[in-house]
């Protein structure tokens, strides 16, 4: 048996920075293999197509939701019998094992065809990776077949926050964007389960530059209509008969996949602010935080959890995803602030931008120099971009905030990177395909590339999106 590629103090050490339970995190690290072997396996790479929470997280964005299982739509020409699924999950596992010396051998996986034969789950076990736990950890699967895909799938990059990385070219096949978040919606109005209310609203304050609101509208009416189900409006989803329910399992749900569980009250209450933007409300552009330090602008943070060896950056990360305060140690004081945005110095320094909460001041906080970091369950509503990740600044409806919105301050007499005014001289994003690996040059903040040949090769490559790797002034 090979060995474990992976420590047990560095799981220990991912556990403790984001704040969860050693058994998600166990599964997360198995999550990324799994779906490296389903990627990479030449029978199913192209018919089984990535969907839901866990596809959002691995392959789009961050959503600091750590889920346990992975939904997948196979395409109608896909074998789908329990026995052909079960040897299919028995060559993965082996795959797995040789690479990354994971043991599946504790339990054999169970597959089970759903009444119709249309739709499946299966359990996949394994043996814990720290020993901590003497029964089978398990991750589920469940697979639908003919299920209507309304949009093209596209090919994405595993994100494996670890330090064994995956196997070069490491890609699934996943619903686009777009039909995720609409998927999503479509969801809240049939079931309105809490992780569905989550991610929405995750999504929307945590806005894609690239994500085009009339793509997630044009999708999510194809989805109801396949479904026979009205147009989800948040009247639909105030009327839905599982809000008791909702409310109730939020917590037994969400608590056990997230650093620090948010007030329901703060995510329902999102809501129609979400459905606003959906339908029409025009959104701007938030203002940054204005800081004395000149900011490298070619850095963005990680677009994943990330390990920062001690110091709580992902917790501070979460509170500002989640639009809640952190109570901050700092130099032999606490204040609360509110989080926006974790930016690296010219000079190499990563720092925290916030706002006192109580105040109202901005303040920049050396990130080194930072003693703790305690999420609250007090929410704030931003004034400013939060800049998080590697998607760039949230985009904040027109609507929202105008009460509270005013001029932002600079925190000291200031010294900023000065801004080209014309738009040829503007900046120019390199964008790196996640397939290929292929740089291109890009005066847009957009992320999708054209066809273009491999690198370094003479054959098409399948990838038609990519990162951002460097910003050019």
């Amino acid at each position: 048996m090979r060995i474990l590629m992976i420590s047990l103090a560095e799981l220990q050490e991912a556990a403790s920075e984001w704040g969860l339970p050693m058994t998600t995190v166990e599964r997360d690290y198995v999550l990324g293999w799994m779906l490296w072997a389903i990627g990479s396996h030449e029978a199913i790479k192209d018919k089984w197509i990535f969907k839901g929470g866990t596809c959002l997280k691995k392959c789009f964005t961050e959503t600091w939701r750590f889920s346990e299982d992975l939904d997948f739509s196979l395409l109608l020409d896909s074998p789908f019998d329990a026995s052909y699924l079960q040897n299919t999950i028995g060559e993965m596992q082996s795959r797995i094992q040789t690479e990354a010396g994971i043991d599946f051998s504790i339990m054999p996986a169970i597959v089970r065809l759903r009444p119709g034969n249309k739709s499946a789950e299966g359990k996949i076990y394994f043996r814990s990776l720290t020993g901590m736990s003497h029964s089978p950890l398990s991750i589920k699967l469940d697979l639908t077949i003919a299920e209507p895909i309304v949009t093209t799938p596209v090919f994405r990059k595993i994100q494996h926050a670890y330090s064994d990385t995956l196997p070069a070219h490491s890609g699934v096949l996943c619903y686009s964007f777009p039909e995720l978040f609409a998927e999503k919606i479509r969801a809240m109005g049939e079931r309105a389960r809490p992780r569905d209310l989550y991610d929405i609203i995750n999504l929307f304050w945590r806005n894609d530059p690239t994500l085009k609101r009339e793509d997630v509208c044009r999708t999510l009416e194809k989805k109801c209509k396949n479904k026979n189900i009205p147009l989800v409006t948040f009247e639909t989803v105030s009327a839905s008969p599982f809000l008791n329910e909702l409310k109730s399992e939020w917590g037994n749900m969400l608590r056990h996949q997230l650093d620090e569980l948010p007030p329901y009250e703060h995510f329902w209450n999102a809501l129609p602010e979400f459905f606003n933007w959906l339908h029409g409300a025009p959104a701007i552009q938030a203002p940054s935080i204005a800081v004395r330090e000149v900011i490298d602008t070619s850095w963005t943070p990680p677009p994943t959890a990330f390990h920062w060896h001690g110091a709580p950056v992902e917790a501070i990360r979460f509170a500002a995803a989640n639009h809640l305060c952190v109570k901050l140690g700092y130099q032999g004081t606490t204040r609360i602030i509110e989080p926006y945005a974790i930016q690296k110095t010219a000079k190499g320094n990563l720092i925290l931008t916030a706002i006192k909460h109580d105040t109202r001041e901005n303040r920049a906080y050396r990130i080194d120099r930072i003693e703790s970091a305690e999420i609250t369950q007090i929410p704030f509503a931003p004034e400013s971009a939060i800049l998080i990740n590697e998607n760039g600044p949230l985009l904040t409806p027109q609507i929202a905030h105008e009460k509270t919105r005013r001029r932002t301050n600079i925190i000291s007499s200031a010294r900023t990177v000065a801004r080209p005014k014309s738009w040829s001289s503007g900046p120019t994003y390199i964008i790196e395909c996640s397939w290929c690996h292929k740089k291109f040059r890009k005066k847009t903040y957009d992320m999708t590339i054209g066809k273009h040949k491999m690198k370094g090769q003479d054959y098409p490559c399948s990838g038609r999106s990519g990162w951002l790797v460097e910003t050019k002034y």
